[in-house]
């Protein structure tokens, strides 16, 4: 499963348009004489999926049409929608139609009233652990989507032709993507007397950014934003331990990968004991590396990066992992 990065930075500048107070734009068409229903068919993903890989990821069938599952969905500054679930579709009483969307689902109560009152969504900062637990797993099961339609026309709606003549169809599938990374790992002990003893991730954002990465987060005031602690439980497969996290979009002013930095990058870190119970910490970078071979790292050094899919391997070796020292 690959995933695909849906470009909304650079919606940003048309989003404001599309978070016209909705009110005054019904008002503007009191005059027909018929009132219309706008339809959306909601899609869940681009054409492809997850960036970062082009295999499916370990149990994806299940797991993704979980995550992806549409719980809720609201648009920036309609107040009223009616989502229905069976048929994957959003209507709205009909406005200016000539205008951008913007989308927002598997959002909470607060975050839904936030959003269809802004004028910005993409702007609006929400709080991880509203969507997360404290082991990294989704709270909600479904991962907080988004999607924006840029400079709509009249064109792209259809007329129904059936018995509803007031119902106007958008022609194609609002397509959403993840506003979370996903990470999976599979670390595998290098000697029969490794004992895992903790799993952690470190250094994650408290706050993400509705519309994009929240920049230099390390140096924001720490009051508002700061970190916590994910503890990922400890699960075995064969010799290996395995697990499956999620993290919030976010970037740091200076990311270092391969040595110890005061940078707040997130990492993923193992703590473990060998026969003679000497203890030994195995911490992994989390983040997008310009040298990794993909497309989308270019520009992009450091970032967690959403609707991307890390895979991390590492190797618990205490012949090169040494006692105290992370890396």
């Amino acid at each position: 499963m690959k995933y695909l990065q849906l470009s909304i930075l650079g919606l940003l500048s048309v989003l404001v348009v599309a978070c016209q107070a909705y009110d005054e734009e019904m008002d503007a068409e009191s005059n027909s004489q018929t009132e219309q229903i706008v339809r959306f068919p909601l899609g869940v993903r681009s054409a492809s999926s997850v960036h970062g890989h082009h295999n499916p990821p370990v149990g994806a069938s299940a797991a993704a049409e979980e995550e992806e599952a549409i719980n809720n969905v609201v648009i920036a500054g309609v107040a009223q929608s009616s989502y229905n679930q069976t048929q994957h579709s959003l209507d709205v009483p009909s406005g200016a139609l000539s205008r951008s969307f913007y989308f927002a689902a598997n959002l909470t109560a607060s975050d839904q009233t936030r959003v269809t009152g802004s004028s910005s969504p993409e702007r609006l900062e929400l709080n991880t652990l509203d969507y997360l637990k404290d082991n990294g797993e989704l709270k909600n099961h479904s991962i907080p989507l988004v999607a924006s339609l840029d400079n709509v026309k009249y064109s792209d709606f259809s007329a129904n032709s059936g018995v509803v003549q007031s119902l106007l169809r958008y022609k194609k599938n609002v397509d959403f993507t993840r506003a979370f990374a996903k990470v999976e790992f599979i670390a595998v002990p290098q000697t029969s007397d490794i004992t895992l003893t903790k799993i952690e991730v470190i250094n994650v954002p408290k706050k993400f950014a509705l519309g994009g990465v929240i920049a230099d987060y390390d140096v924001k005031d720490q009051a508002t934003y700061g970190y916590t602690v994910f503890n990922v439980p400890l699960k075995k497969e064969s010799n290996n331990y395995v697990g499956t996290f999620y993290l919030p979009e976010h970037a740091v002013l200076n990311p270092v990968f391969s040595d110890p930095d005061t940078h707040n990058m997130t990492c993923l870190e193992f703590t473990y004991v060998d026969g003679e119970n000497k203890e030994y910490k195995k911490k992994v970078r989390i983040a997008i590396s310009s040298t990794d071979p993909v497309n989308n790292a270019k520009g992009k050094n450091g970032i967690v990066l959403r609707n991307y899919l890390f895979r991390k391997g590492p190797s618990l070796d205490k012949t090169a992992d040494v006692p105290g020292v992370s890396f």
